[in-house]
């Protein structure tokens, strides 16, 4: 079955897959099934830490996120996606300037598109649209080093900053371009976990942008031959 594939000695996060699956799915009891059975286990690894700070994450449960997060710094420190984890779940919560210090702090290790897109959602989620701007226009000119830039993490700036109509083109330029941060939820939840679309969920353009990804159903169906845990 998918369970036993997912939960085999060969693959080495198999409770992080099970889970990281449901969420994706929308299946959001089975999932919080799988998290604790991750988290009862306690799998010493950095992608295993970091996927319970995103587990929280997605389930809404900030505070959760962040302790875990910071656990996973504090255990592994050069670990290039732990700061990242940390300041997604403060700027959630609110704690702001806690988050660019973090995100100052991920930089160091690796400073990406990602990152630099969450800077500029953390500006603009504090009111510093000047800021937030001058984060849009280093992310729309691709530098040599990063040719492509996704328009997922465009349009999440946009949408802090209350631009709609610029976050929803962004959005259907992401869609063009077959984006996996769309669908993928690891990374900022994609199109139907990720907090940032909150208040584009009743947009006309935004249910046409799911029908095209083909998130318009959800949940979506487990595959056949998963057991669901009891």
């Amino acid at each position: 079955s998918v369970r036993e594939i997912l939960r085999s000695t060969t693959f080495k996060w198999s409770g992080a897959a099970t889970a990281q699956l449901c969420w994706t799915l929308g299946q959001t009891n089975q999932a919080r099934i799988e998290q604790t059975i991750l988290e009862k286990h306690r799998i010493v690894g950095p992608v295993a830490h970091g996927w319970l700070s995103t587990a929280a994450y997605l389930d809404r449960r900030y505070e959760d996120g962040i302790r875990e997060a910071r656990r996973t710094t504090e255990l592994f420190p050069a670990f290039t996606f732990g700061h990242f984890l940390l300041a997604h779940g403060l700027v959630e919560s609110g704690r702001y300037e806690e988050a660019l210090a973090a995100i100052k702090e991920e930089q160091k290790l690796e400073d990406n598109q990602m990152v630099l897109g969450l800077e500029g959602y953390t500006y603009a989620r504090m009111g510093r649209r000047e800021e937030a701007l001058a984060v849009l226009r280093r992310l729309e000119k691709p530098s040599p080093a990063t040719a492509y830039v996704q328009p997922y993490f465009v349009a999440r700036v946009h949408a802090a900053l209350g631009d709609r109509e610029a976050a929803l083109t962004a959005l259907e330029k992401a869609c063009d371009d077959r984006s996996e941060s769309l669908v993928h939820v690891e990374d900022t939840g994609g199109l139907r976990m990720d907090p940032a679309w909150e208040d584009l969920h009743a947009e006309p353009r935004f249910q046409q942008i799911l029908k095209r990804t083909g998130l318009d159903k959800w949940p979506r169906d487990l595959p056949p031959g998963f057991c669901p845990k009891k």
